[in-house]
């Protein structure tokens, strides 16, 4: 039998919609496939782009209830990589 790892991964987005939301964080987990554990792990924040370059992208501005539900804040995420 083949035991393969798997790669679980999450999105933390800064508004309600799916199609045009801008990712704000990805977290991501390596599990061992034959004996289920954690073997390594990556979070990062991501930088969002400004209110006006998203529009002009055709992406949402952050919203702050959007960062309020992910417990994120604009000042951490100025901060982040792009």
């Amino acid at each position: 039998m083949i035991f393969q790892d798997y790669c679980c991964f999450d999105f933390e987005t800064g508004s309600r919609n799916a199609r045009t939301t801008q990712p704000l964080q990805l977290a991501a987990v390596i599990v061992d496939g034959r004996k289920l554990k954690i073997v390594d792990t990556f979070n990062s924040l991501i930088k969002p782009l400004s209110d006006e370059e998203a529009k002009l992208s055709g992406l949402d501005p952050i919203e702050d209830e959007a960062l309020s539900v992910n417990k994120l804040n604009r000042d951490d995420l100025s901060k982040a990589p792009t």
